[in-house]
């Protein structure tokens, strides 16, 4: 295990050579893990607070007085190797559940491996530093270190996980129950490392905002596009559920649990098609438990985001590769046109899904370079001014999804920013997706283009300028309104 985790942080380091700007959760732990250092933490504006990614960051930021730029590329380090950590480990753990020959262990490590890196959104996760990856790998470690009989490693490693995503709290306290249930010793571990889980959560949020629940109140903020806003919140979950996994991989998960609970109940399954059957289907149950957690979430008002149910898509695949092993195997033993006949149709199955999935990860990785090669441009636009400069006209305003940068950048609470409204200096970016809205109230009937930096136009609103006047901040000439 020490020599992947190495090997992660080696391709996570090397990664910094290509695009490495973060997005803009991942801005707001670096603004907070500074903010924690200087003993100001404000989280009333940003995403929700995450209790890992800004232990992290509050070690990184200390380094900030050396240069800007290197919390940022260590954060980036960090849940770059979190998420190729998660891809080593999903084929370590498929590859152990399989058993049998060399083979069989790699058919079915090289079917997780394939299944997660293809998930829908994982390369922006990777590329822009989110946390899920980073939990989904302390997760599958957890279930690894449960394979070698270390139960109280197991549990720390789901502890971290929940330090980052809290919907697997629950999951926590089963597995801290059957831990305490094996052996009494465990149960003080266990009580302490549950309070600390708790207190990182609700401790900072109260000091940062006043309210100890506000990353649940954050989370069930409802954006436009959440799905809790449409007809049915539970179809509409259950969709995006069904997007991240292939439906190939699913039957073949499917496959796997079947065996592994007659295997159980000692029903003609053979010990060798499941060697490890407890906890193939511990794995199944919690998977299936994932996903209609994240089906009520949604049904009760949090957004729907798809990272809510990733821990189940990981399960899903490491259960799906040993399957796919598992159905080899069978065909194996009809000899040569058995194998032929068990490859053709899994490719006839799965080819077109993970034809899809590609087409899809592409996409991803030109939306991820283009943001990141917006953040760039921001970075130069506000260092060729200077913060000092763009104090002197008030907070700055920025599009939405840049609004943490901005406060990074700017050395100021994320609240100054989200709530400055194009009182001060306006930077803004070209229209498309990636960038969001720009919030202006009141409208200016003109502003004054002072530099652009790239596709990046900063403009001023002259003084006097206060008429209300409604127009497509991200499309509008800042040249022409400040030639008329």
């Amino acid at each position: 295990m020490a020599r992947i985790g190495a090997a992660s942080l080696l391709l996570a380091a090397l990664s910094l050579l290509g695009p490495s700007e973060p997005s803009y959760d991942p801005w707001a732990w670096l603004v907070w893990g500074r903010e924690v250092g200087q003993l100001s933490l404000d989280t009333a504006a940003g995403p929700s607070w995450k209790p890992l990614p800004v232990a992290f960051t509050t070690l990184f930021a200390q380094l900030d007085r050396l240069d800007h730029g290197i919390a940022p590329a260590l954060w980036i380090v960090v849940a770059r190797a979190g998420g190729v950590f998660a891809l080593l480990v999903a084929f370590r753990v498929a590859a152990r559940l399989a058993g049998g020959d060399r083979l069989r262990r790699a058919v079915a490590g090289s079917v997780a491996l394939l299944a997660l890196a293809l998930t829908p959104e994982w390369i922006r996760y990777l590329m822009h530093g989110n946390e899920a990856p980073l939990a989904v790998g302390l997760v599958l470690l957890g279930i690894d270190r449960h394979l070698d009989g270390h139960r109280r490693s197991a549990f720390l490693a789901g502890a971290a996980a929940c330090l980052a995503r809290p919907e697997l709290f629950g999951f926590l306290l089963l597995y801290g129950a059957y831990a305490c249930l094996r052996s009494r010793r465990e149960l003080v571990p266990v009580a302490v490392t549950v309070s600390v889980v708790v207190a990182a959560w609700v401790l900072p949020a109260l000091w940062g905002s006043g309210d100890a629940l506000s990353a649940v109140h954050t989370a069930r903020s409802e954006p436009s596009w959440s799905l809790s806003l449409r007809a049915e919140p539970w179809r509409a979950a259950l969709a995006v559920a069904q997007d991240q996994a292939w439906l190939v991989l699913e039957l073949a998960a499917l496959a796997a649990a079947g065996l592994a609970v007659a295997a159980l109940l000692g029903r003609g399954a053979r010990p060798s098609a499941a060697p490890r059957p407890a906890v193939v289907a511990a794995l199944s149950g919690a998977a299936a438990l994932n996903v209609a957690l994240y089906v009520a979430m949604t049904e009760a008002g949090f957004s729907g985001n798809a990272r809510y149910v990733l821990p189940a898509v990981a399960m899903v695949a490491v259960l799906g590769g040993v399957g796919v092993a598992q159905l080899a195997d069978l065909g194996a033993r009809a000899g040569p046109a058995g194998v032929a006949a068990a490859a053709a149709l899994l490719l006839a199955a799965g080819g077109p899904e993970i034809a899809a999935h590609v087409g899809e990860a592409r996409s991803e990785a030109r939306d991820s370079i283009e943001r990141a090669r917006l953040h760039s441009q921001l970075e130069r636009a506000v260092d060729g001014l200077g913060p000092g400069y763009i104090a002197l006209f008030g907070p700055a305003t920025v599009n939405r999804a840049f609004q943490t940068h901005m406060a990074w950048e700017l050395s100021v609470p994320i609240e100054d920013v989200w709530s400055a409204r194009g009182r001060g200096l306006t930077f803004v970016a070209p229209p498309q997706p990636v960038a969001g809205p720009v919030r202006i109230v009141p409208k200016a009937r003109r502003r004054l283009m002072i530099t652009r930096v790239g596709d990046w136009t900063v403009a001023e609103r002259p003084p006097g300028a206060r008429h209300v006047y409604t127009w497509p901040m991200v499309g509008f000439s800042l040249r022409r309104a400040a030639q008329s």
